[in-house]
């Protein structure tokens, strides 16, 4: 989280076409410059809510140890992912003018052609195997039926994005819904409707969907790895 928040000043540093040396440089230029242009109104403080975190994160990565109660570390999440979703509104601006933010992140990982989504649906993707394990292990009793039901052809989810885009745009969706939460992240109804546009159907739970991102991270989601079962 600590390095999260660091990557977020280098990001508002490069924007301005800058990279200072040093952690504590990269915090000042990225405070000096002040939040990326275009936040909505939910994302109303995001910038300078990292403040806490930055100090933290610079102190860390000078060499002094951090430490910080459940509370802390809870408020320092939600600033984090504030702070990613203001430069993440930013940076995609050019590709959609939504102001809905879950569909803004169907749209990014749609960014592609459709010729190119195609193909790269119909490839062969490493680490298949151990996705179509994942995909079974969720489909069987107690998992998500929905997802060996889903089956068929990838080009089901051809026109929502490449598969590498549609693992992106997950993870962009959970960011987001822990971005407008004050407490425990959830998925309200426009999280749940990308996630079955980016091919997870019926997966309600943020850590489930959180869970299968991470292990589908570099492989298919299971859905894909279903339809090739």
């Amino acid at each position: 989280m600590l390095k999260c928040a660091l990557d977020l000043a280098a990001s508002r540093a490069l924007d301005r076409g800058e990279l200072p040396a040093s952690a504590a440089a990269r915090v000042s230029l990225a405070i000096a410059l002040g939040e990326p242009a275009g936040s909505p109104s939910w994302l109303a403080g995001a910038w300078p809510g990292l403040a806490p975190l930055w100090r933290a994160a610079v102190a860390w990565r000078e060499g002094a140890a951090v430490a910080c109660s459940r509370d802390a570390l809870r408020a320092d999440w939600n600033a984090a992912a504030r702070g990613w979703a203001a430069a993440w509104w930013a940076e995609t601006a050019p590709i959609s003018t939504s102001g809905e933010p879950f569909a803004r992140a169907l749209e990014a990982a749609a960014r592609g052609s459709l010729a190119r989504r195609l193909r790269h649906a119909m490839r062969p993707v490493p680490g298949w195997p151990a996705a179509q394990a994942l995909a079974q292990k969720l489909a069987s009793p107690g998992g998500d039926g929905s997802l060996r039901a889903q089956g068929g052809s990838p080009l089901l989810h051809a026109t929502a994005g490449t598969p590498e885009l549609r693992l992106h745009g997950v993870a962009v969706v959970l960011v987001l819904a822990a971005a407008q939460a004050a407490g425990e992240p959830a998925l309200p109804a426009g999280a749940l409707h990308a996630l079955r546009r980016l091919g997870l159907p019926r997966l309600r739970s943020f850590d489930d969907v959180a869970r299968v991102a991470l292990c589908a991270w570099g492989r298919p989601l299971p859905s894909d790895a279903g339809a090739g079962a």
